[in-house]
């Protein structure tokens, strides 16, 4: 730790008053949050923010909007094997949101928003591939992680419990954009339609975007989950950058992208 300030004051990052010395502005209730001080073994994963996320027991505190728009962004979907150009996994969200929109009838922000956020864990885990994902092996621990990230992303959005009805058109929506996706990323007559089927009527209706690059759609990604935030109504933490606590700015406050 780079910087100490020698005398007690509030924590930059709960809020609370901390009466021992503030280490980088953090106070000895929460550095341990950044630092990850006494657990070098921990499965802790280093965001783009500086919070630590330990995968094995994910604190609500700890989930930041703008780090799960960074994951989702940088990573390409397939592994980055589509021969058409990367696909990013934040697209395919964008793409699952429209589908989810235009076919649930009256879709509310709230549906609009798990949607959105459907994949949100792989900014943490990264996008697991089908074929490593079902292995029997490591299928119900590497769910048992899986489920519980994002469950507690979830939460850190403010959003109980998924309808049926909505689970089942959020997981059409996954199927088909997965359809429409390697349809247009792999050559004609790559794609054995008997194992990926066409898409369907409204899946081409919702068209296909070819890849964007990763700042227009941190851009477009951002703006649509913090206005959809805003209407169902969850006051999202401000996390500082890197950095000397005087040369910090807020920048990932969400009114700055309003």
């Amino acid at each position: 730790m780079d910087v100490v300030d020698r005398v007690p004051g509030v924590c930059e990052f709960c809020g609370q008053w901390d009466s021992g010395p503030l280490h980088d502005g953090f106070g000895s209730c929460c550095r341990h949050y950044i630092y990850n001080e006494g657990n070098a073994s921990a499965p802790v994963f280093l965001t783009v923010s500086g919070l630590r996320i330990d995968l094995a027991n994910p604190r609500v505190e700890l989930i930041h909007w703008y780090d799960i728009v960074w994951g989702l962004c940088v990573q390409p979907r397939y592994l980055g094997h589509s021969p058409k150009g990367t696909y990013s996994i934040a697209q395919h969200s964008l793409w699952v949101m429209e589908f989810v929109r235009r076919s649930l009838e009256n879709a509310r922000p709230v549906d609009l928003l798990f949607a959105l956020l459907h994949d949100a864990h792989e900014a943490y885990m990264g996008d697991i591939i089908r074929p490593l994902k079902y292995l029997p092996e490591i299928y119900d621990s590497l769910q048992a992680v899986l489920n519980g990230v994002q469950c507690v992303i979830e939460r850190a959005f403010g959003l109980g419990e998924m309808s049926n009805r909505l689970a089942e058109v959020i997981a059409l929506a996954d199927q088909q954009a997965a359809a429409i996706e390697m349809h247009n990323l792999w050559p004609a007559g790559v794609v054995d339609d008997g194992l990926i089927p066409l898409p369907g009527e409204l899946a081409c209706d919702v068209g296909w975007r070819p890849s964007l690059p990763p700042n227009r759609v941190k851009d477009e990604f951002s703006r649509l989950l913090l206005n959809l935030v805003d209407q169902v109504g969850v006051q999202l933490p401000v996390i500082w950058a890197y950095g000397d606590k005087s040369q910090r700015v807020a920048v990932w406050d969400k009114n700055d992208w309003s």
